[in-house]
């Protein structure tokens, strides 16, 4: 039997979600999340990489814009988790990426000004 590149992909998502689910139990349960989440972002690169290269013209279900919105909730309930165990690391992390996103996004705004002589308009 010959497994086609469609079956490789429908294959590799949903790999991606059973262990995006494990990861998120694991990490809230405190039970071997370091395991799960190597585990996830391991198949998650080799999601990414086989959707980026042998499977980036085949269109499957899992293209449709609902499971990008289930990628984002996964991956931030699995950010809540991580952050919930580790409250301390957690939110030298969570402040650290907000501090650096609100000075990119102040330099892109800076940078994107439709009139530079124009002080208060962006």
């Amino acid at each position: 039997m010959i497994i086609t590149v469609r079956q490789w992909k429908i294959t590799f998502e949903l790999l991606f979600y059973l262990s995006v689910i494990i990861a998120i139990v694991s990490v809230f349960e405190r039970t071997s999340e370091i395991e799960a989440l190597i585990v996830l972002i391991a198949i998650g690169i080799i999601r990414v990489i086989f959707n980026m290269t042998i499977g980036k013209d085949l269109e499957t279900v899992f293209d449709h814009k609902a499971f990008k919105f289930l990628d984002t909730v996964l991956t931030a309930a699995l950010l809540v988790g991580v952050y919930w165990n580790s409250r301390d690391v957690g939110i030298l992390i969570s402040t650290g990426i907000t501090a650096i996103l609100s000075l990119f996004a102040f330099i892109f705004s800076l940078l994107k000004r439709n009139n530079p002589d124009a002080e208060d308009t962006f």
